[in-house]
């Protein structure tokens, strides 16, 4: 039986085939072999052992990278100057406006590529919205339109002493000055002040005979005992301003806005109020008989009233 187990073992060996011709091919390698697939070790590709696959790139570049990806940072100096104009030609409408404008715009460019339609439109009626809203609040005044005006230049057109000459005071109230101001027997006769800003002003006892302030806004202040004989005020404000003895013969203050007024003792034979806002006015009845045009207030009058 060992005989026979030798025999088997001896038949099941492969012999030799010796050294090969030196013509002859290498021999094939196959899938299995380490060296053919590129894997000394002999791992699988799923095999515990095998390392993660590392595909190169660089680092902080993106791929999709836009023209002007390169001067965003321009666009904060960009909005800022934006901004500073349109406060300077518009007041805060402006500014509101352009900034809602401005915010919306530097989104879209920026997110525009990787927004979905969806989120596009978001913006835009977002946006739209807020103007319009900024809008409705520019119409009731609550966002003015008028420009704003620096510290400086405030300060250069308020006085640091009493004004020398009429016409000096004049040039004065002409560029803005004369809220809370010291006017009192000032004689102003026959001048003409654009867009008068006396509000809060104290002037009691100043000349105002044909002086022109139409447009002006005076709310508040003290023209007791006031000069005002052919003064003209169309569309003035005259909220709560006193004006007790004011001697008012053939004023003219149509469109005007005097609701809260105190007119008490004033002169106002022949004077005329067509339009204006006369509600909760202090007025002696001998006073109120004299008066042009005392009826319903007219849109222009409203608006004066703010």
């Amino acid at each position: 039986m060992q005989q026979n187990h030798d025999a088997w073992q001896d038949a099941s060996v492969t012999e030799d085939p010796g050294p090969l011709p030196p013509d002859a091919a290498p021999p094939e390698r196959t899938d299995h072999d380490p060296a053919a697939t590129g894997n000394p070790a002999g791992r699988t590709a799923e095999g515990p052992g095998t390392a993660p696959t590392i595909t190169p790139r660089t680092a902080g570049v993106p791929s999709d990278r836009r023209w002007f990806d390169g001067v965003l940072w321009l666009w904060p100096l960009v909005v800022l100057g934006l901004l500073a104009l349109a406060s300077q030609l518009f007041g805060a409408f402006g500014v509101t406006a352009a900034g809602i404008a401005a915010v919306a715009t530097i989104v879209m460019v920026v997110g525009g590529a990787t927004f979905e339609r969806p989120t596009k439109v978001a913006v835009l009626a977002v946006s739209t919205g807020l103007i319009g809203v900024a809008f409705v609040g520019w119409q009731m005044k609550v966002l003015p339109d008028e420009p704003v005006r620096t510290a400086a230049a405030v300060a250069s057109v308020r006085p640091s002493a009493t004004p020398s000459s009429p016409a000096e005071l004049v040039a004065m109230l002409n560029s803005g000055w004369g809220a809370g101001a010291d006017l009192r027997s000032a004689d102003l006769t026959g001048q003409s002040i654009t867009n008068a800003a006396l509000d809060g002003a104290h002037a009691s006892g100043i000349t105002l005979i044909r002086a022109i302030l139409d447009g002006g806004s005076l709310a508040g202040a003290d023209l007791s005992g006031a000069k005002m004989a052919g003064v003209q005020l169309r569309g003035a404000d005259l909220r709560g301003a006193v004006l007790a003895g004011a001697d008012l013969p053939k004023g003219i203050l149509t469109d005007a806005c005097l609701a809260g007024a105190n007119l008490t003792g004033a002169d106002l034979t022949g004077a005329n109020l067509t339009g204006a806002v006369v509600s909760g006015v202090h007025i002696d009845g001998p006073a109120a008989r004299a008066i042009i045009g005392w009826n319903t207030p007219s849109e222009s009058g409203r608006a004066a009233c703010g």
